[in-house]
């Protein structure tokens, strides 16, 4: 699948609610309400990312921590995009995808 052809489906994703979940790194948003091809529909965002709220970094996967207390709490500044909406999708030419989400 080409960039645009990625970028057309993670647009169709836009109002849909989704979850996130996080896999070390990794951010993994599941939308709750789209089917493809039978099977949930999920967003994979591998690093680097980065988390801003108002303008401001909350969070960056190069700042995930390996110990399991710090991790846990790292983790919980990612919160508000536990049950979002994906509100816009933007794709630079540079690769950089943003990604708004209303509810966060």
């Amino acid at each position: 699948m080409s960039e645009g052809e990625s970028f057309d489906v993670i647009k169709s994703f836009i109002g849909q609610i989704c979850q996130r979940t996080l896999a070390a790194d990794a951010l993994k948003f599941s939308f709750i309400d789209h089917q493809v091809d039978g099977r949930g529909a999920y967003i994979w965002i591998e690093p680097p990312w980065a988390f801003l709220r108002d303008g401001k970094v909350v969070a960056r996967s190069e700042e995930c921590p390996e110990d399991t207390n710090a991790f846990r709490a790292w983790s919980e500044r990612l919160a508000p995009l536990n049950q979002a909406d994906l509100a816009d999708a933007e794709w630079h030419e540079d690769g950089t995808l943003v990604l708004a989400f209303e509810g966060a």
